[in-house]
């Protein structure tokens, strides 16, 4: 039997909002930190001590394990179970970034050793079909409550993803206007990795949900990623060629690119404004790519003007040709006054020349 899953509210640093640095203070915390002392910081409920620790913290870029101490802290082995989740928590943290460095077998070890703890302790007494609804949830970069639940179809998604955040359960509060959500990247990549074990049809299909989900949004740039991993070139495409110029005025040009960059080649070639888009959103960082993109471009428009004057000279033969001999043949070229060259089959048929046949009397 799995141990319940501890509150990791205990164990996980505060995500701040707006918090504004203290300098003055941070420098007397300093000061004790270098010399290898303790650090004791008292206060009145309200003051803002975990306001201040947590901002030092992140502006020092300092590691460490959070451990929040209450009543229940006054029973030594409850002290000490929490305090060794702690520890195994950040070993297993420690244990993967160091794997990363190691090779893909051992990153591949630790990544199942993380997920088996998100599983069996974290998420352990969430219900399959409700975990598979919160890890749709993940094909979004963040996201608000409503969406979460129009993505899932569960009215209740959005309010575990609240508690997730108020748990301090990998789960973060993004600043701005609207209460939005965003995962840790690890769990995110965990709850990733819940959905790809999902039969495909159902997956694609709420890939599909979220790309119209966050194009509805106006979250144009992430839209790109879920269209694309599904092969929905045409609203790919349509998507690109909406918003294409907001995109690159924002910025994202690296989107833009890696976006086409995904479609076949074939598709792109059917569509040379696609190329020209390309080399745009290429040109500051990559200049040369960007020339090679624009190139494509022009070969393709041109190759596409010459079929269609391609097209226009066969239906002047054919016409010309059926006026001429009165015979149905293969659509070849004409000369430039319309009549049938050597190559046309009536040419080669008959000795006679082209025009009405020599009356008999």
């Amino acid at each position: 039997m799995p141990r319940t899953c501890p509150q990791l509210a205990k164990l996980t640093r505060p995500r701040l909002h707006w918090a504004l640095a203290r300098e003055r203070l941070f420098e007397r915390l300093d000061q004790p930190r270098a010399q290898g002392q303790a650090i004791y910081v008292a206060g009145p409920p309200g003051a803002g001590k975990t306001t201040l620790v947590t901002s030092w913290l992140e502006a020092r870029a300092i590691a460490g394990i959070w451990y929040q101490i209450d009543a229940g802290d006054e029973d030594l082995a409850t002290f000490f179970y929490y305090l060794g989740e702690a520890a195994g928590l950040a070993l297993l943290l420690q244990t993967r970034s160091t794997a990363l460095e190691g090779g893909p077998a051992a990153a591949d070890v630790s990544r199942e050793r993380v997920f088996d703890y998100f599983t069996t302790q974290l998420l352990a007494k969430i219900p399959a079909p409700l975990l598979c609804q919160l890890a749709a949830t993940a094909l979004l970069p963040d996201f608000t409550p409503t969406m979460a639940v129009s993505l899932s179809g569960n009215p209740a998604i959005g309010a575990l993803v609240e508690d997730l955040y108020r748990r301090h359960l990998f789960t973060y509060r993004v600043s701005g206007e609207q209460t939005r959500f965003q995962y840790h990247s690890l769990f995110r990549e965990y709850l990733l990795d819940v959905l790809a074990r999902m039969p495909q049809p159902e997956v694609t299909a709420l890939r599909l949900r979220a790309a119209k989900l966050l194009h509805d949004t106006g979250m144009f740039a992430d839209a790109t990623e879920p269209y694309a991993s599904i092969g929905d070139w045409e609203s790919l495409a349509s998507l690109l060629r909406q918003q294409s110029r907001r995109l690159l005025a924002q910025g994202r040009s690296r989107a833009v690119s890696e976006a086409i960059s995904r479609m076949p080649a074939e598709w792109v070639d059917r569509f040379p404004w696609l190329l020209c888009l390309l080399g745009t959103a290429q040109l500051a960082a990559a200049p040369a790519a960007a020339r090679q993109s624009f190139a494509r471009d022009c070969e393709q428009r041109v190759l596409a003007l010459l079929d269609q004057a391609t097209q226009a000279n066969v239906e002047l033969h054919a016409g010309a040709c059926r006026r001429q001999c009165s015979r149905p043949i293969p659509a070849v070229w004409t000369t430039p006054g319309g009549r049938c060259t050597r190559s046309c089959p009536c040419s080669t048929m008959t000795a006679r020349p082209h025009g009405p046949a020599p009356s008999s009397g």
